[in-house]
């Protein structure tokens, strides 16, 4: 896939979704607390997953609790939120486990202080689960990884009421990860051009600097554009006229006009020399997130058939 971005001539981003579980793994698991409640709950899970017996035990177990029939979720390294929803269905089924333990034994269930770690990690990593679901919808668009970033780092910079030290830690342990990994997406200059392009974003979460970024981004990509126009419009009349030797000649002139443009104002703000004035569009509402967008062109980067690793 990587190779295929490389022959076309297209920017890759990288999975954003996959960076987001190396974060989640690398926070959890440098707690030993947090490592010994996954091994447990593995167990745990793989008890009623490997004997059908118990599992029509526990059935019986959630109809006398009143419970959903819901069946139990394994957690596997290779798939995206599996720890979440291991613990989101097993805190469901908390009363149902514990109830069998009691009739029937045999596995070794959580202790009262790891069903509440349980409980503070599932509301912390509600918010990435949430993240990951967004960026694996066929429709996603570039546009939304910068507000999912600084929508998540404000999540885990809130204090709630009565939040224990544990829970302080784990959101800190969060945030520090994501900062390592996900800085630099945050000043991509083609993220920050199609963060500003969306209607719903706009430069709510682009910092001054990040929005003159965009602005250049955006106006460098119209004189590309105009460029490479100019170069078809030419050759079209070079073949017409039967003189290749010209249309080469002309083709390559027009790169190297193109990409000396580009290199010849890196940083500045292209404002002043196009006329380009994109205060005005920047200040408008901005749109609400959840409009209907299925009848306006959109831009996709696609890394992917399978909608789950894009």
């Amino acid at each position: 896939m990587a190779c295929a971005m490389r022959t076309g001539h297209y920017e890759s981003l990288g999975c954003v979704s996959h960076t987001l579980q190396l974060v989640i793994k690398q926070s959890l698991f440098a707690d030993e607390d947090t490592t010994e409640i996954i091994k447990k709950c593995r167990k745990i899970v793989g008890h009623f997953h490997h004997s059908e017996p118990a599992t029509r035990k526990l059935k019986e177990c959630q109809i006398q609790c009143g419970l959903p029939e819901h069946a139990l979720v394994q957690s596997i390294d290779i798939r995206w939120n599996s720890t979440y929803l291991m613990f989101q269905r097993l805190l469901e089924q908390k009363n149902a486990i514990n109830l069998y333990t009691v009739q029937h034994g045999k596995i070794d269930t959580l202790c009262p202080t790891k069903w509440k770690i349980m409980k503070r990690l599932i509301e912390v990593l509600k918010f990435f689960y949430e993240a990951t679901l967004d960026l694996s919808l066929n429709d996603a668009c570039i546009s939304i990884i910068i507000p999912l970033i600084s929508l998540l780092n404000r999540k885990l910079q809130a204090r709630m009421e009565n939040e224990d030290e544990g829970m302080t830690m784990t959101k800190n342990r969060l945030y520090e990860t994501m900062n390592q990994r996900m800085s630099l997406l945050k000043e991509h200059p083609s993220l920050i051009a199609a963060t500003l392009l969306d209607p719903r974003f706009k430069s709510k979460y682009l910092t001054p600097n990040a929005v003159d970024i965009g602005i250049t981004e955006i106006v460098s990509f119209l004189i590309r554009c105009s460029s490479d126009s100019a170069v078809n419009r030419n050759a079209i009349h070079s073949s017409s006229s039967a003189e290749p030797v010209l249309v080469e000649s002309n083709i390559q002139k027009q790169d190297e006009s193109l990409w000396d443009t580009h290199d010849d104002n890196p940083g500045g703000s292209p404002c002043d020399n196009n006329g380009y004035d994109g205060t005005s569009i920047l200040k408008q509402t901005i749109e609400c997130r959840s409009r209907d967008y299925s009848g306006m062109p959109t831009y996709f980067l696609i890394g992917t058939s399978a909608p789950t690793r894009r």
